[in-house]
């Protein structure tokens, strides 16, 4: 995979997610209103859970189907099926497991039939995962991306309708079920016939090969979607749904960061592999240009929604979730974090240095675990406020988590040099917004701020020739294609 051909992935997928998101946060908030602050907790909670049992279930077999095909394509139909029926054994037994104790969880009996329906979902989405991985690796990203733009579409019209006449939490996970379901077949045959002709081949034995070869990438996946979600989870058990309401509403605006910054992660893994193949040296300069890269995304994204996240949620949700203007407010500068979780953890897989990730994750949940009930309890009348706070706190812990990791077991990673390029160019908006919020309009003072970043940004050269050689082979390479 070329520069080029890495660029024109990230653009589908990352287009194709922010997309998916924009739509979704549309349709999200008009069920936040419906539903209001306990039903919508109630709600996101729901997804949480499964979001987090699908992402145990897998096994990291998705990072291992990339990586391999990757390096190795000799007999790439077996591999792919014998993946896909492990893949599909497990998910069906994790949700045997889920549904054998959703019923009896002492929820309301609503939120337990939700987690009924919601847990019948495990298997389609596990497959949903698995056919994108398969897309990643033979560079088929673009099928994926036009399908996912359509399907929020379908959910929103038939979610909107089910609310809109009387229906409420129950009908909405039965529409999921439905939906997901759908999409999962779909997803599936497509990958069959567009991609690789792959029979399901159920082997015991490679399948012992595959997860000696695969635990670390899942305990490195079953730690991430705990460290997304276990501060939901916290926040139920220890402040109730409608808090958890609160927290997610804010958490709706940075969902297309944390989307985005997904795909691009998985966009530009494939080009890690194989600059890990020729050369570390290689791998090594692709990876400080993504940290510049996403450096310089998130100052204006940080100060957009610093700026702006009070009228906005006043627009959008109105007073009824008023509590959660400041804690948007402090999720604004979860932006930092949340781009780089998604690239340091890659050039670790790509180097093949599984464990390092594990470790490193295995700390940071601890923290943020032991973080998010601490701050919860603190802050007892304001505890979505304490889940914000500690997921900011323990994200920007990662990063440096992982650049020890990284510097000490694959290449000399230093991205501290462009951190500070990048630190600097933001001190004078930073100064502007400690001297005029509140004074000017917010809109003029967040246009002014990006122009003052962007000035910023060229005086200390936070982008090297190397960067602005990528921008201008993607810009080539998109131009190429629309040509022809």
């Amino acid at each position: 995979m070329t520069v080029e051909r890495a660029a024109k992935n990230v653009g589908w997928v990352f287009g194709a997610y922010v997309i998916r998101r924009l739509a979704r946060f549309g349709y999200m908030a008009t069920f936040a209103h419906v539903l209001q602050p306990y039903g919508f907790g109630s709600y996101i909670f729901l997804l949480s859970l499964v979001d987090t049992v699908t992402g145990i279930s897998g096994l990291g077999l998705n990072l291992f189907l990339t990586r391999h095909l990757n390096r190795d394509r000799t007999d790439a139909a077996g591999f792919a099926g014998r993946c896909f029926s492990l893949n599909l054994t497990s998910a069906a037994l994790f949700t045997a497991g889920f549904l054998a104790v959703a019923p009896f969880t002492g929820y309301a009996p609503d939120v337990r039939i939700g987690m009924v329906l919601i847990g019948l979902t495990i298997v389609p989405l596990s497959l949903i995962g698995l056919t994108q991985a398969l897309g990643a690796a033979y560079e088929r990203l673009r099928l994926f991306a036009v399908l996912e733009n359509a399907t929020p579409l379908v959910e929103a019209a038939a979610g909107l309708a089910l609310l809109l006449t009387g229906f409420g939490l129950v009908s909405l996970c039965a529409l999921h079920l439905v939906l997901w379901w759908a999409y999962g077949i779909v997803f599936f045959v497509l990958a069959r016939r567009r991609i690789l002709p792959f029979r399901v081949v159920f082997d015991r034995g490679a399948w012992m090969t595959y997860l000696r070869e695969s635990w670390k990438i899942w305990a490195f996946t079953a730690q991430s979607i705990l460290y997304v979600n276990a501060g939901v989870i916290v926040l139920s058990l220890l402040a109730g749904n409608a808090n958890v309401g609160y927290f997610a509403v804010a958490a709706i605006f940075v969902e297309v960061v944390r989307y985005g910054a997904t795909s691009f992660g998985w966009a530009v893994f494939p080009y890690m592999v194989r600059a890990w193949e020729r050369d570390p040296e290689e791998l090594r300069g692709f990876a400080e240009s993504c940290v510049r890269i996403a450096a310089a995304v998130s100052v204006p994204v940080g100060i957009a929604g610093f700026l702006l996240s009070g009228p906005a949620m006043a627009l959008v949700f109105g007073e009824q979730y008023a509590a959660s203007v400041r804690v948007l407010q402090i999720l604004s500068w979860m932006v930092f974090p949340l781009m780089f979780d998604q690239i340091l953890p890659q050039v670790c897989f790509a180097a093949g240095r599984s464990l390092a990730p594990v470790a490193g994750q295995a700390i940071m949940n601890t923290a943020r675990v032991a973080l998010s009930v601490a701050l919860v309890a603190w802050l007892a009348e304001r505890p979505a406020e304490g889940l914000a706070w500690a997921l900011v706190t323990t994200g920007l812990a990662c990063f440096v988590v992982y650049t020890g990791l990284i510097r000490r077991y694959i290449c000399g990673f230093a991205p501290g040099g462009a951190i500070a390029r990048t630190a600097l160019a933001a001190m004078a908006p930073a100064a502007l917004l400690f001297v005029l919020d509140g004074r000017v309009n917010v809109i003029l003072l967040t246009l002014t701020a990006w122009a003052t970043f962007a000035a910023g940004a060229c005086v200390f050269r936070v982008f090297t020739a190397r960067e602005v050689e990528i921008v201008r082979r993607a810009v080539t390479a998109f131009r190429t294609r629309r040509e022809a």
